[in-house]
């Protein structure tokens, strides 16, 4: 009896290895304005938004400046606008910034609203912050799948045995 209880015990073992998800520090970052002079720490392939009010309607942009490829991929931009009439004069936008940590180091990413046109002008806003980019630390979980299958493979091998004692006592 004891290699049956033993037999399954690394049966279970097996599904929820099988099973399991590999969790690193996934949840993305955000920042904003008030966040600007400060400094984030990121694990390699964490992601990174900075969203950021534009003043689209008198043709200013926000850019990023370039030096942070090493470490950032630059991914996705998105304006919106955030006034209940979107296509109002005056009515700003909210720009989000998306970001990967590909590599591990130290950047400082710096973001500037201007008008891309006007050379020689400083930009109206500057947005700055130092990246600093870890190596990933994998930690095996259990998915929702695997920790049902384990549940329910633990639940049935411990029926089966309490049955089998049963029958063996007189």
């Amino acid at each position: 009896m004891p290699s049956i209880v033993l037999r399954l015990f690394f049966f279970f073992i097996g599904i929820a290895y099988a099973s399991s998800g590999h969790a690193n520090d996934t949840m993305p970052v955000s920042l904003t304005q008030p966040d600007s002079g400060s400094s984030v720490v990121l694990s390699q392939g964490q992601i990174l938004n900075v969203s950021l009010l534009a003043h689209v309607d008198g043709g200013y942009i926000w850019e990023v400046m370039p030096g942070t490829e090493s470490i950032l991929q630059h991914g996705r931009e998105q304006c919106i606008p955030v006034c209940s009439r979107p296509h109002a004069i005056g009515c700003p936008a909210m720009c989000t910034f998306t970001f990967k940590a590909i590599a591990p180091g130290q950047i400082p990413l710096k973001l500037i609203e201007h008008q891309p046109w006007m050379t020689g002008v400083p930009p109206a806003q500057t947005f700055e912050v130092t990246v600093t980019v870890g190596a990933a630390i994998s930690v095996p979980t259990l998915t929702d799948w695997g920790m049902v299958l384990f549940a329910l493979f633990a639940g049935l091998g411990s029926a089966y045995y309490l049955m089998r004692r049963k029958m063996r006592q007189p």
